[in-house]
């Protein structure tokens, strides 16, 4: 059962469950509206580019104040409830694999 804190998750929470988002932007406002779909239940695919990322993985603040692009507090925040990908769309390989991801069904 789908809980929060004890109770019992309104069927809100689930609202977007049915839908698939690919996710191919950075910084913050494309991150945020793509994190308030995984939120609601949409299962949200993150593409970064390859060598570089998400520029918001440079921003702040830094767990144990240490600037690495895995402990930026601000970009876990954005990407909660997605799954996260390096991937570079305008090749023949991520063509083919977006294409297939996107046929996939949802379970």
């Amino acid at each position: 059962m789908n809980e929060v804190w004890g109770k019992p998750r309104p069927e809100t929470d689930r609202a977007l469950e049915d839908i698939r988002v690919v996710e191919y932007c950075s910084r913050v406002s494309g991150p945020y509206c793509a994190k308030i779909m995984a939120d609601l239940g949409a299962e949200v695919l993150k593409i970064e580019p390859p060598r570089v990322g998400d520029e918001a993985r440079y921003m702040g603040p830094f767990a144990g104040d240490d600037p690495h692009p895995e402990k930026s507090g601000f970009f876990l925040y954005l990407n909660t409830n997605k799954r996260g990908l390096t991937l570079d769309p305008h090749k023949p390989d991520g063509k083919k694999f977006l294409k297939n991801w996107s046929k996939k069904p949802t379970c």
